[in-house]
C-alpha cells in the first residue's frame, strides 16, 4: 500500500509539473491521466494505518485543511496589498513601496493569511456551524424580517 501511495503521489506531482493547462493533451486524456493517481492517492491516504494517512493526519496539516477555505478567500487581498512595488496602494497613496526581499514579504503574506483565516474560522465559520447564528436569529425581534427567513428555512 505504501508503494502504491508513493507512486500515486509521484504521478500526481509529475502531472502537475508536466501537463500544460493550455495544451491539447490535457483535454485528450490528461485529466484521466491525473485522475487515476489522484484516486489511488486518496484511497491510500484514507486508510488509517497507512503512512500516507498518518502524514496527512499531522496536526499542522489538519489545521491547514480546516482553514483552507478561509486561506483561499483571504490570500488574494493579502497578496495584492503586500505586493512589492505594486500598482495598488489602497491604504495610503503616499506610502513608499515595500522594499523587502521576496522571502520576508512571502512570510508576511503567509502569516497574515493564516491569521485572517484563523479569525474567520473561529469567529465566523464555527459559530455558523454550531448553530449560534440561528440561535441569535431566533432571539431577534420579529421586526427584522424573521418570519420570511424562518419560512424559507
Amino acid at each position: 500500500m505504501e508503494v502504491i501511495g508513493l507512486a500515486a503521489l509521484a504521478g500526481v506531482l509529475w502531472c502537475m509539473f508536466t501537463i500544460d493547462e493550455f495544451g491539447s493533451a490535457l483535454y485528450q486524456g490528461g485529466f484521466l491521466l491525473l485522475a487515476v493517481p489522484a484516486i489511488a492517492l486518496i484511497i491510500v491516504s484514507a486508510h488509517p494505518q497507512s503512512l500516507m494517512g498518518r502524514f496527512w493526519g499531522l496536526p499542522v496539516l489538519v489545521w491547514i485543511g480546516a482553514r483552507s477555505y478561509g486561506m483561499y478567500l483571504y490570500h488574494w487581498p493579502v497578496f495584492v496589498l503586500t505586493r512589492p512595488r505594486g500598482d495598488l496602494s489602497l491604504l495610503d497613496l503616499s506610502r513608499p513601496d515595500i522594499n523587502l526581499p521576496w522571502l520576508p514579504v512571502l512570510a508576511i503574506r503567509f502569516v497574515a493569511t493564516g491569521v485572517l483565516a484563523e479569525l474567520s474560522y473561529r469567529y465566523v465559520e464555527m459559530p455558523i456551524r454550531s448553530g449560534a447564528l440561528m440561535a441569535w436569529w431566533r432571539r431577534s425581534p420579529r421586526g427584522l424580517g424573521r418570519s420570511a427567513l424562518t419560512a424559507v428555512a
